[in-house]
Parts: C-alpha cells; sequence; structure tokens
C-alpha cells in the first residue's frame, strides 16, 4: 500500500491511497446450441480484457448457435452487460462492440474462442 501525505488549508494531515480500485468481473455465457441444449459458463475475471472462452474449455464452434454474454464490474453492480450474438458460421468470427465492451468470437482449430475489452 502506498501512502501519498498531502498538506492542505483545511487539516494539518491529510493522506490518500494511490492504489487503483481492485478490478473483479463476473461472466456468465449462455450457449444456445443447434441441439436445442444450453451450455452455461460462469467465470470471474480480474482484468478489462482477456479470453473468456478458450479452445481448452472443449466447445466446438459449429455446434453453437447463439451466445448470450452478461457481464458485472463488481465494482459497479448496478450496470449489467447483456448482449445477444448469433453466430455467423459461414465467416468463422464475429464481433460485438458498445459503449461498453467490445466481444469478438471465433473459431481456433474448430473450438469456440471469446475475447472480451471493456471501453471505459
Amino acid at each position: 500500500m502506498t501512502e501519498v501525505y498531502t498538506t492542505s488549508s483545511q487539516s494539518k494531515y491529510t493522506y490518500k491511497l494511490n492504489e487503483p480500485e481492485n478490478q473483479m468481473f463476473v461472466f456468465e455465457i449462455v450457449l444456445k446450441k443447434f441441439n436445442q441444449k444450453n451450455k452455461i459458463i460462469r467465470k470471474i475475471k480480474k482484468n478489462k480484457k482477456g479470453n473468456i472462452i478458450s479452445a481448452n474449455d472443449n466447445i466446438l464452434f459449429d455446434e453453437v448457435k447463439e451466445l448470450t454474454l452478461t457481464a458485472i464490474d463488481v465494482n459497479n453492480p448496478t450496470q449489467e452487460i447483456v448482449i445477444n450474438i448469433n453466430l455467423d458460421h459461414e465467416k468463422k468470427y464475429c464481433t460485438f462492440i458498445n459503449e461498453n465492451i467490445y466481444v469478438e468470437i471465433f473459431t481456433n482449430s474448430n473450438f469456440l474462442e471469446c475475447n472480451y475489452n471493456f471501453i471505459n
């Protein structure tokens, strides 16, 4: 913990913490498959950008029809981000962007991968 001591006219002893706010994001991903079965993935990430779904999760890209992603910033839990993405199986690559988040979904050796990046 780093502390910076400052003096002001109001008080002789004041200080502020020079540490960034802890970032933690909770994700829930609902994968809607062509066989009408859903798969739910929940993950907690400590970075504003990264990988949510990797090839190690063993999800075949061609089996997933649609994806619903819910993201919550633990420091601001009232602002929930919910997005729906229909996968384009001809292009093997989909992106979503709004004022809060950028999401890219693609295939890597026939497996689904998903990256995120919070814009704010």
